[in-house]
């Protein structure tokens, strides 16, 4: 299973210290902005990506968008400092969006959510996995394909 997380935000004293807080309870990486991301998940695989939502050049549920592009087994987390975030954005992306969490966020609530996402990215691959119709093994393989002319 995979066990690494990114962060991703456009303040590096942030990123720093969510690298000091998880590195002894998972394996973390961090990127500086959104390109950075991109990148980081192109070369690697993550459980979860955690993502500020106010960066220059695209925002969180755009970046978020293009990571789930990359690699759609990925939990999603948004951190935001504008408690204001209208309930129709919250409610729009929650189906891609695993968890939106304000900022300040306690390093217990971050846990406790990076944990939750942990076990969300088990059951979403353990699900993938074990799929009859990805694994081939629907009752109807044995029909065979047909095409519509």
């Amino acid at each position: 299973m995979i066990s690494s997380i990114l962060f991703v935000d456009d303040d590096p004293n942030l990123l720093g210290a969510y690298r000091r807080q998880f590195r002894k309870l998972y394996n973390v990486d961090t990127a500086l902005g959104t390109q950075e991301g991109l990148a980081a998940v192109a070369n690697g695989q993550y459980a979860v990506v955690v993502s500020d939502m106010r960066m220059p050049g695209m925002n969180g549920l755009q970046f978020l968008a293009r990571v789930r592009e990359i690699s759609p087994a990925t939990v999603h987390v948004i951190l935001t400092g504008d408690a204001g975030l209208k309930s129709a954005d919250r409610g729009a992306a929650s189906q891609h969006v695993f968890r939106f969490l304000e900022k300040p966020c306690s390093r217990e609530s971050l846990t406790k959510c990076l944990q939750e996402a942990l076990e969300e990215h088990a059951r979403i691959s353990t699900a993938g996995r074990h799929c009859p119709i990805a694994d081939g093994d629907s009752p109807f393989a044995a029909l065979g394909s047909t095409q519509a002319g």
